[in-house]
C-alpha cells in the first residue's frame, strides 16, 4: 500500500501556513519595532549614565551631545554622539578637552 498525501491534503496544510503566517508576520514586526524601540531608550540612557559618571571621576564638566563628525558637536542623534571633558564650559572640543566616547 503506498503511503503519501494527497492534492487536497497537500493544499489544506499549504493554506493553513498561509494563514498562520499572515497572523504572525505583523505581530513579529511589532515585536521587532518594539525592540529597536527599547534598545535606542537603553543607548541614551546609557550614554547619559556613562557622562555623568565620568563628570564625578574626572571632577570636571563633561558634555555629551550629538555628533555626525565624532570630533565637534553637531548633526543629529541618530547619527552618533560624543562625550568629553568640558574643561572650559564652552560645549566645544577644546585642546584642554578629552574625548571620552564617540559613538
Amino acid at each position: 500500500m503506498a503511503r503519501g498525501f494527497t492534492l487536497i491534503e497537500a493544499i489544506i496544510v499549504i493554506a493553513i501556513i498561509a494563514i498562520v503566517s499572515g497572523v504572525a508576520v505583523p505581530a513579529l514586526g511589532r515585536m521587532i519595532e518594539r525592540n529597536q524601540a527599547a534598545l535606542a531608550m537603553n543607548w541614551v540612557i546609557s550614554a547619559v549614565r556613562f557622562t555623568r559618571d565620568s563628570a564625578v571621576t574626572h571632577g570636571v564638566l563633561t558634555t555629551l551631545c550629538p555628533s555626525s563628525t565624532r570630533t565637534k558637536c553637531g548633526g543629529k542623534w541618530h547619527d552618533g554622539i560624543l562625550v568629553f571633558t568640558d574643561a572650559n564650559a564652552d560645549r566645544e572640543v577644546n585642546n584642554e578637552d578629552n574625548i571620552l566616547l564617540q559613538l
